[in-house]
């Protein structure tokens, strides 16, 4: 493939993509319909994710045949070879889904060379559609949007994510640094939503000690397009990685009190 790819037509696919993934779960919530397949101590696969994933698939090799799909529920399929790389999460926040707690989204990136270019989030229960690509700006249904102004953490609210892996400890772990020092700590289940809400100044920060590639990689790129920074290290797991986003002003206060070395960093979005 020569040259990068037209990342404004990109960004059109990605938002059809999102959007029929997203009817689908709407259709499936609106029905009352949670079919749970499998079960862990902190986390749930549902058919939901299955029938938003082929949604949204469907939608992906129409439009770009062959290309290279990265899925939550299936892995790798298509050109292996090539330089484009689809990044899917169809369901982020299915343990919300489960509960009937209206918070959850799909996620849709674009990767060139390693490197997400395009981003789309999409909350179907709110129809917002927050997307971005890279040097273009980022948007919520259209609408220009940017960070908040928030430059000190006591001014800040703060979503810490509670991963499947080890939650007690890690999770736990950044509310005891946090508390006392930030002015609300939230939980919220959707990384994708919650980064994209810092996005638009909605929230100031997120943490998360393990979370995969699939669950933030539209949501950086959103957030760097609005003047924001979406920090990763690696993890033992390749697909897997440590996540700070924030609104770049609470960067460095952020990285001292949870001890995080922006050198040792394995990804840095921002502009």
């Amino acid at each position: 493939m020569q040259g990068t790819p037209n990342l404004t037509s990109l960004n059109r696919l990605a938002a059809e993509a999102a959007r029929a993934g997203g009817q689908r779960l709407r259709e499936l919530w609106r029905a009352g319909r949670v079919q749970v397949n499998a079960r862990t101590a902190h986390d749930v696969k549902l058919q939901a994710d299955l029938e938003s994933e082929a949604a949204i698939l469907d939608v992906l090799r129409r439009g770009r045949p062959g290309e290279a799909i990265l899925t939550e529920e299936s892995g790798v399929s298509g050109g292996r070879d090539g330089d484009g790389l689809w990044i899917i999460d169809p369901l982020d926040g299915t343990v919300n889904f489960s509960h009937r707690h209206p918070h959850f989204a799909v996620s849709v990136a674009w990767a060139w060379r390693g490197e997400p270019r395009v981003g789309v989030v999409y909350d179907p229960l709110r129809d917002e559609l927050f997307e971005a690509h890279h040097d273009g700006g980022a948007r919520c249904n259209g609408v220009p949007v940017g960070v908040s102004a928030v430059a000190g953490l006591a001014e800040g609210m703060v979503v810490v994510g509670y991963g499947k892996d080890n939650p007690g400890e890690h999770a736990g772990a950044a509310l005891r640094a946090l508390a006392g020092r930030v002015q609300k700590l939230r939980i919220s289940g959707s990384a994708a939503l919650d980064v994209s809400y810092i996005a638009c100044g909605r929230l100031d920060a997120y943490c998360e000690h393990s979370i995969s590639v699939w669950d933030v990689a539209a949501a950086a790129v959103i957030l760097r397009e609005a003047g924001g920074a979406c920090l990763t290290w690696a993890w033992p797991e390749p697909l897997r990685r440590r996540c700070l986003a924030t609104n770049g002003h609470l960067e460095t206060e952020l990285l001292s009190l949870l001890g995080l070395d922006p050198a040792q960093c394995a990804g840095r979005y921002d502009r």
